[in-house]
């Protein structure tokens, strides 16, 4: 059994590590797409406005003919990215892509950096209520960490003994001979 000031200090280790944890899921919720995937939206957004753009020109083949300054610039403001799309297509895209943001994760490695955060925090919430109950039974009860995952604080101890048990990586082969 661990001394009560060595099992504060775990605590207070855990606690850190956890806040840690926490930080780092919402970077990755957080974090741009990837590359191809952004550019894959970018040539979404353009053909769109490209094929939903209001016709700037039209009054070039209308029966009066002739340039209205207002109502170029009138159909140019309501429809930029549009215009846009029609006045320079490759530059648009251009500009778009250089403005990318690098660090992007497909979906799949977010999905596996938030799986791998998401054991990770189970495991520390388990041994800090294992920590924390040791505690309860050698110098009082100590308070949870607001936050704390209701189902391991309220699990049996047994079942928390035997989720810890289970998470941790078998011994190497030489330590299992020589114990």
């Amino acid at each position: 059994m661990m001394s009560s000031a060595d099992l504060r200090t775990r605590v207070a280790d855990a606690r850190r590590r956890l806040e840690a944890l926490k930080a780092a899921r919402s970077a990755a919720e957080t974090a741009p797409v990837d590359r191809e995937t952004a550019i894959t939206r970018i040539d979404e957004i353009l053909a769109s406005a490209h094929a939903n753009r209001a016709n700037h020109f039209e009054f070039l083949s209308s029966r009066a003919g002739g340039f209205s300054r207002d109502a170029f610039s009138a159909r140019g403001s309501a429809d930029l990215l549009g215009l846009l799309t029609v006045l320079a297509p490759s530059a648009i895209r251009e500009t778009m892509i250089e403005n990318i943001r690098p660090g992007g994760l497909t979906e799949t490695e977010r999905l596996e950096t938030l799986a791998k955060i998401d054991a990770s925090t189970i495991e520390l919430e388990i041994q800090e209520e294992l920590d924390l109950r040791d505690l309860d039974t050698t110098v009082g009860h100590e308070h949870r960490r607001r936050g704390a995952s209701p189902a391991i604080l309220l699990a049996p101890i047994e079942e928390l003994i035997a989720a810890a048990q289970q998470m941790k990586p078998p011994a190497p082969a030489a330590a299992r001979r020589t114990a």
